[in-house]
């Protein structure tokens, strides 16, 4: 059984965290301060943040500011992060 919590509580992180990505997206032309409040109000509360998410931006069709995440970006990052660690690693041997 606690298993079951302890991956409940994984789940619960990683949606509360998506969820607080998307507010700091979508709030890319405010400012600031108002940009951090939204974010961490939607980390607490990403229930009620998707479901005003989902009435604003999909059913009413408010355009929001969000930038998809480039997976193949994040992997040309990783291989030449790799790449200098594995130089760096040579040549202090």
């Amino acid at each position: 059984m606690a298993n079951v919590n302890f991956i409940t509580h994984l789940f619960t992180l990683f949606v509360s965290a998506s969820t607080a990505y998307l507010a700091y997206q979508c709030n890319s032309k405010s400012g600031i301060i108002q940009r951090i409040v939204i974010t961490i109000l939607a980390f607490f509360f990403s229930g009620i943040y998707l479901i005003y998410y989902l009435l604003a931006h999909i059913v009413f069709g408010k355009q929001c500011e969000t930038n998809p995440i480039n997976i193949s970006k994040i992997g040309k990052r990783g291989k030449k992060l790799k790449n200098n660690i594995v130089k760096d690693l040579k040549r202090y041997q």
